[in-house]
């Protein structure tokens, strides 16, 4: 009798398909009625325009996303406008968050994005009022226009070294950063006013030692009064481990496999 009142419960518990279908040649999704959209297969996603993603009938249902491993880009548009999700992460693998793929999606309060991501498209993450934080990976070289426009909520972010260039309103409106890391030596070219239009210009700006007179007499960077030097230390702690300290952000980050070594006082 117990036995079946707790197969009973699980089947009551158990969430029930509301709609299924394709978002790419290999690619299909379902969402349950837990607000879970489960995307299944690997390979491309397709491309949408604006609202005509087959997921923007449900675009305030969905709270919830999973991406499978295998999957390689996040589509142009396929999130569009999805304001109940609160929380994404992206899997190793994917290589390009393609233009429109969270605009909109206001109440997302984070995103796990992997470093194997090289291009991060036009009005990726416009309007993600609730963003707090947000990594954008090493291979990135260009922050293309409008990315994070409207970002309010940013605290920091965090510019990487080979990032040559920042294009209009890419941070355009992001009231709410307490900072700006900028790890690239060379100051990137800030395309115009409107690049960094509505960020406090007296935050510190932690940029590189050698680079700071650079950043001060930079096209728009120089409007920033409070640069800071980014020290970063690093050292060996095992055979195959190294280590390194970000001190602007306090982030110790150890890369490497294998034992660590044993030390004393």
């Amino acid at each position: 009798m117990i036995q079946g009142v707790l197969l009973k419960n699980a089947m009551i518990s158990a969430a029930n398909s509301l709609a299924n279908g394709t978002c790419g040649d290999n690619l299909t999704w379902e969402l349950t009625d837990d607000g879970k959209l489960t995307i299944e297969g690997t390979g491309a996603m397709y491309s949408y325009g604006w609202s005509d993603s087959p997921l923007y009938s449900h675009h305030e249902f969905i709270t919830e996303v999973v991406i499978p491993a295998g999957v390689t880009n996040i589509g142009e548009g396929v999130f569009w406008d999805c304001t109940g999700l609160t929380e994404v992460t992206i899997p190793a693998g994917v290589t390009s968050v393609d233009n429109y793929a969270f605009s909109g999606c206001r109440n997302l309060v984070s995103v796990s994005v992997p470093e194997s991501v090289r291009s991060i498209g036009v009005y990726a993450f416009q309007n993600c009022n609730s963003l707090t934080a947000i990594n954008i990976p090493e291979g990135v070289t260009s922050i293309l226009n409008y990315a994070f426009e409207n970002c309010n909520s940013l605290a920091s972010i965090t510019i990487p070294a080979g990032v040559t260039s920042i294009c209009s309103h890419a941070f355009w409106g992001c009231s709410g950063l307490t900072s700006i890391i900028c790890n690239a030596v060379t100051p990137p070219a800030v395309e115009d006013e409107w690049t960094l239009y509505d960020v406090n210009r007296s935050i510190p700006v932690y940029v590189p030692t050698a680079a700071i007179e650079d950043y001060k007499s930079a096209q728009y960077w120089s409007e920033f009064t409070n640069y800071q030097s980014l020290v970063i230390a690093s050292g060996i702690c095992g055979d195959n481990l190294t280590w390194t300290l970000d001190t602007a952000t306090g982030t110790l980050t150890i890369s490497g496999e294998g034992a660590m070594a044993n030390f004393t006082t």
